[in-house]
């Protein structure tokens, strides 16, 4: 910061840190130590693109500013965190989802520009660089700090599509190389996060062929609309590259569901963090759904109060779950 301020440069830092390496705790110490430099004169603005990220956000701020940090919501037509030294909000609360719209926004309405003294940007690689850039070009002189785990890709993949490299140049072209780099190997060489294991599971149903009637009994659901599929529409023949991406078997999701979350209580816990990909964003939903029914079950059978946004869909592509 002190570098750009130098050099009459707008202030623009990129930190680069692997997944569970503690970004949002940087951000709050950073955030309290411009506060005791006498760094933000107007508030500061912690922003994400989903709720679980807001709650997370707001939690460790609210350990360091106490009530000073605040969710940015809508109450009677006025701003929640009006008098908040730390607004911390989502896309969507700030009115800066829909890049169609051509309405005045949350932001607009409530934060007049340069409103802000620090902004800090979770997950800065998601955004794809759509309308939501509006906060920061309302907000030029404000200090823009984005955080990743993912700003870029070492070496250019053979299957990388356009709005992926996109999204990576505008990152770098906007915030410049990182200032900071933390990767996964080296978290795991200080002992912070654990190594990967790789252990393979597979369905024991996914090595049969199934027939129009095996199918139907089966009660399928369409993977793109999620209608239930009418007799007419089954084939003769399907195998496991139909299941998920053309159907969903609800019987196979459910057993599915049940071996992971075994493997998760036999080590370290349902209650750990984990990633479950999806082949469609319905796909993701019946997941979520049969993760969380299966932790509320085990949260009874413990008489352990079950956590909130136990198990929830992240969308990382338009098509994906």
């Amino acid at each position: 910061m002190l570098h750009c301020e130098k050099n009459g440069q707008l202030c623009r830092v990129l930190l680069s840190l692997a997944t569970g390496a503690g970004k949002t705790v940087i951000a709050a110490n950073l955030l309290w130590r411009l506060h005791q430099a006498q760094r933000l004169p107007k508030p500061a603005l912690f922003l994400c693109d989903r709720d679980e990220l807001r709650e997370q956000g707001y939690n460790k701020l609210k350990a360091v500013f106490g009530d000073n940090a605040r969710i940015v919501t809508h109450s009677k037509g006025e701003n929640s965190a009006k008098n908040a030294r730390i607004h911390i909000a989502t896309y969507q609360t700030l009115g800066l989802d829909d890049e169609e719209s051509d309405s005045i926004s949350f932001l607009s309405e409530h934060y007049p520009p340069d409103a802000f003294s620090v902004i800090i940007i979770d997950e800065c690689h998601r955004s794809a660089w759509g309308r939501w850039s509006e906060v920061l070009s309302r907000n030029p002189n404000a200090i823009q700090i984005g955080l990743t785990a993912t700003p870029r890709q070492l070496r250019e993949a053979k299957t990388q599509n356009k709005e992926d490299a996109l999204i990576t140049a505008n990152n770098l072209k906007y915030f410049g190389e990182p200032v900071y780099e933390y990767n996964l190997i080296q978290a795991q060489e200080d002992g912070y996060l654990a190594a990967c294991e790789i252990v393979k599971r597979k369905a024991s149903i996914d090595g049969k062929t199934f027939t129009s009637e095996d199918v139907l009994k089966a009660k399928p659901i369409d993977a793109k609309s999620g209608r239930q599929i009418r007799q007419e529409e089954i084939k003769d023949q399907y195998t496991s590259r139909n299941f998920d991406s053309q159907l969903l078997m609800p019987e196979r999701i459910a057993a599915m569901c049940e071996d992971l979350f075994t493997q998760l209580c036999l080590h370290g816990g349902p209650e750990q963090k984990a990633i479950i990909f999806c082949t469609r964003e319905i796909h993701a939903d019946r997941v979520a759904m049969q993760m969380n029914n299966l932790y509320s079950l085990w949260c009874k059978q413990q008489n352990r109060t079950a956590k909130e946004h136990y198990a929830f869909k992240c969308m990382g592509t338009a098509n994906g779950g």
